[in-house]
């Protein structure tokens, strides 16, 4: 149920790589190797407002995070590592993101995987990018409309969203991975 096939350690243990199943944000965008490293470099850029940053572990233990190609990923480990525990503690955390989050204000042009310097490529840009995401994600108000939320790539998207905690999801018919919502809506209902 993974969006990545089993890992394969080598070199030993201080090298993981990680082919993606080819699915698809709900743009129609590819979930890449590029959704991987778009994360890891916004992490490294910003592991200190991270709240599961433990210094020395993931990313520290990360030396490098490169595309083998459009679908795998390779990182390279500071240190042996047992694959067991890399993988369900470490790359268990891995989240790829949509290229359509890599701005640096709301008014930029949505990126693509193909675009040439993409704001997350250099720490100033991966902060610049954190900034704009952190500010959409404290303006609950917009949740519903943002341009940037309403790129998912799991079964369900957001239709409507209120300061309270209201919540309506509905299908995401783009959803490539292997659970499909079954209803039409899901309503979550905050209460006292």
């Amino acid at each position: 149920m993974s969006i990545g096939n089993k890992p394969i350690y080598s070199n030993s243990n201080k090298t993981v790589t990680v082919t993606l199943k080819e699915w698809k944000f709900s743009d129609g965008q590819p979930i890449t190797a590029r959704s991987v490293l778009f994360w890891m470099n916004l992490l490294k850029a910003n592991k200190t407002n991270w709240g599961a940053c433990v210094p020395g572990h993931f990313p520290d233990n990360v030396v490098s995070a490169t595309a083998v190609n459009a679908h795998s990923v390779r990182f390279k480990l500071n240190a042996a590592y047992s694959p067991t525990w890399f993988t369900y503690n470490e790359l268990s955390q891995v989240v790829p993101i949509p290229m359509a989050w890599d701005r640096t204000s709301l008014t930029s042009s949505v990126p693509t995987a193909a675009t040439a310097n993409l704001p997350d490529t250099t720490t100033v840009g991966a902060e610049a990018v954190c900034k704009v995401l952190n500010a959409q994600a404290t303006d609950l108000a917009t949740y519903a409309a943002s341009a940037i939320w309403s790129v998912v790539d799991g079964p369900w998207k957001l239709k409507s969203f209120t300061t309270d905690g209201k919540a309506v999801f509905i299908p995401n018919t783009s959803c490539s991975g292997p659970i499909k919502s079954t209803i039409k809506e899901f309503v979550e209902l905050p209460f006292t």
